[in-house]
């Protein structure tokens, strides 16, 4: 066994909240290893709590690399266990195994933590598989996959309704299994993608969840991580890309040259450096998704997320958006404008009531919203704003 200490200091907190699904660069003293910046609330009666520092033991024991990379996620009941069991300033103790996936926990000095599984349970493999049609047994081949690509974004609606009105929302396959299957709604790329991705690894595919970059070429390196996308290996590495709210319905090997579905015309094109360089339809939202094959950063993903879900200059906090693939193109809800999109035309009309958007959320993209009212009382606002591009 080879143990490893990582330490990480902060300024002593005051009565601020927990942000339960931030996670930290690698630590210097270790690279490779993320470490938890844990905002501990403050205790009631106890001003102040400093950061703890964290011992990360890893098994088995082999030389860190910078290709090696350990994420963990901290849920407000461990802090709860840690503030009941442990003090201020106390070290706590991470047992991860060799994937760096699930961990052993213990009470006393010692914290619970549960990283991400990036896999669905039997019952949820089979629930996700009712819920996009699929019957029978699927085949762990192109032709498999291409079924479920397809599938997945004919029978679930890309929608980022939780980011536009402050709801919350989670890129926890587990949460967007939850939300989508279970609940009826749709997702955007960390739900979207990431419920798929944990639906081809419990079919037994191999899959790598990507942290990509929606318009890199326009924002530039700080946006890395503002969507996920997925890598499945089979006779060669595929895109599997159901996250773009408007682009492919079937999966690409990850190679340069033209892809032309539906009538649609796309790219994918070497932008240097390892990455390569998805470029969507001409009528696409998102113009270009840039992804390296091999570039992983469970971190990015979720301190991106964060930031898209709640800061004011996120674009899906200033825009509903709301997409339903079909045969020969998608239709496209951005605030109050409807668009039907096929590789032949755009048909456009604008929302007008309450009542039309009730009926455009629950027949037309089949998803089960609640709070209606709410959401279109936003668009209101909103509707004397330019429409930012979306993800």
């Amino acid at each position: 066994m080879e143990n490893r200490y990582c330490n990480f200091r902060e300024p002593p907190i005051r009565n601020r909240s927990f942000l339960p699904s931030r996670l930290a660069n690698p630590l210097p003293t270790w690279p490779g290893i993320a470490g938890i910046p844990c905002r501990v609330p403050a205790k009631q009666g106890s001003p102040t709590l400093r950061l703890v520092s964290l011992r990360l033991r890893r098994s088995p024991p082999s030389p860190p690399t910078s290709a090696t990379r350990f994420l963990f996620k901290v849920t407000p009941a461990c802090l709860r266990l840690a503030l009941e069991n442990g003090k201020a300033g106390s070290r706590l103790l991470l047992e991860c195994g060799s994937d760096g996936r699930r961990l052993r926990c213990h009470r006393g000095d010692h914290m619970t933590v549960e990283d991400e599984v990036y896999e669905l349970t039997g019952t949820q493999l089979a629930a996700y598989l009712a819920r996009i049609g699929i019957d029978g047994g699927v085949t762990l081949d192109f032709d498999g996959l291409a079924r479920l690509h397809r599938a997945h974004l004919m029978g679930i609606t890309w929608e980022a309704i939780d980011a536009f009105m402050g709801w919350p929302s989670s890129i926890a396959p587990a949460a967007a299994h939850d939300k989508i299957v279970e609940g009826g709604r749709g997702g955007w790329c960390y739900e979207m993608n990431g419920l798929f991705g944990a639906a081809l690894a419990a079919l037994g595919f191999k899959v790598t969840r990507l942290c990509g970059c929606v318009d890199r070429p326009k924002l530039g390196d700080m946006a890395i991580g503002n969507h996920l996308t997925l890598r499945v290996d089979l006779d060669v590495p595929y895109l599997a890309e159901v996250g773009v709210a408007d682009a492919l319905i079937a999966p690409v090997p990850m190679a340069v040259g033209p892809i032309r579905q539906r009538g649609f015309d796309f790219a994918i094109a070497d932008a240097g450096e390892g990455w390569l360089r998805f470029h969507n339809h001409a009528h696409g939202i998102a113009r270009t998704v840039d992804f390296g094959p091999g570039h992983r950063d469970e971190g990015a993903l979720a301190a991106v997320q964060g930031f898209l879900m709640t800061d004011p200059g996120s674009p899906f906090t200033n825009a509903l958006a709301v997409f339903r693939h079909f045969d020969d193109g998608y239709l496209a809800l951005q605030n109050g404008r409807l668009r039907r999109i096929t590789a032949a035309a755009v048909e456009e009309e604008t929302v007008k009531s309450e009542d039309e958007l009730a009926h455009l959320l629950r027949d037309r993209f089949e998803i089960d919203v609640p709070r209606v009212d709410e959401i279109w009382a936003k668009v209101q606002r909103m509707t004397q704003s330019p429409i930012p591009a979306q993800n």
